[in-house]
């Protein structure tokens, strides 16, 4: 068994974040469960590459590293654009040998169950309200498990988020311009974008206010990121224990 570790925009080689890095050493010192970190590019619109770009290079890396561990029960961790990557694989191959484990998952399905915030600020498990920024994708053939800040904007933005709208604007800006007309022009003949149609002039001035309040929250607030690994048992550490009471339930590893 070995957990292979998809991280967000930014991430580089030798510099990962806190966030994958406690879910792993969770694993690891529990079950010995050795980890891997696929390299990818992990840019958004900086770097010279659009982000959808970037998750189809990490979908083709974390496809060549799940080829080489074709024997083994994979745990696939990412973390926010890390999470597209090993989202999209999932839902894409089906891969029977392997369980994802996805932290603030742009495209989390709405009231998901996930490791998140009670009442009293601890990690528990619970239905979390809203989807991701990017809309939500569900994954059907392998087992999933979440971990979501509900005032995390990437993975529980409000319904109707401006930011959502920024999401499906940016998912192909980059150098390539061409490409980034084309799908502007898909999306908007085919009425593809999140909030299509709700936009009106009275409802602006609120998403204005709620959109600056999320935004807070990512850029500042530590609602992406820091929340994630807060305390020694933060909600990384709460998923892992989802993930390792599931492979013993199943076999996968000794109790």
């Amino acid at each position: 068994m070995r957990t292979l570790v998809c991280d967000g925009t930014g991430a580089a080689p030798g510099r990962n974040s806190d966030v994958v890095m406690r879910f792993a050493q969770h694993l690891e010192k529990k079950h010995g469960i050795k980890y891997e970190i696929v390299e990818y590019p992990a840019k958004y619109i900086i770097g010279g590459m659009s982000y959808r770009a970037s998750v189809d290079a990490g979908k083709k890396a974390l496809r060549a590293a799940i080829d080489k561990y074709a024997d083994e029960t994979l745990i696939l961790v990412g973390f926010s654009q890390g999470c597209t990557v090993v989202g999209d694989v999932l839902r894409e191959d089906s891969p029977k040998n392997c369980i994802g484990a996805l932290i603030a998952d742009p495209h989390r399905p709405e009231n998901s169950p996930a490791a998140t915030f009670g009442a009293d600020g601890n990690p528990t498990w619970a239905n979390v309200p809203n989807s991701g920024i990017g809309g939500a994708k569900f994954i059907k053939n392998n087992k999933v498990f979440y971990a979501a800040n509900e005032k995390d904007m990437i993975t529980a933005a409000s319904r109707d988020s401006l930011w959502r709208t920024f999401a499906d604007v940016t998912e192909w800006l980059g150098p390539n311009l061409n490409r980034t007309f084309t799908d502007l022009s898909v999306k908007l003949t085919k009425q593809l974008f999140q909030n299509w149609g709700a936009f009106t002039f009275v409802t602006l001035l609120p998403r204005i206010a709620i959109a600056e309040k999320e935004l807070y929250g990512y850029s500042k607030g530590g609602e992406h990121n820091a929340a994630y690994v807060r305390g020694e048992y933060g909600l990384v550490e709460r998923l892992a224990d989802a993930v390792s009471w599931y492979i013993r339930q199943e076999g996968l590893i000794e109790a």
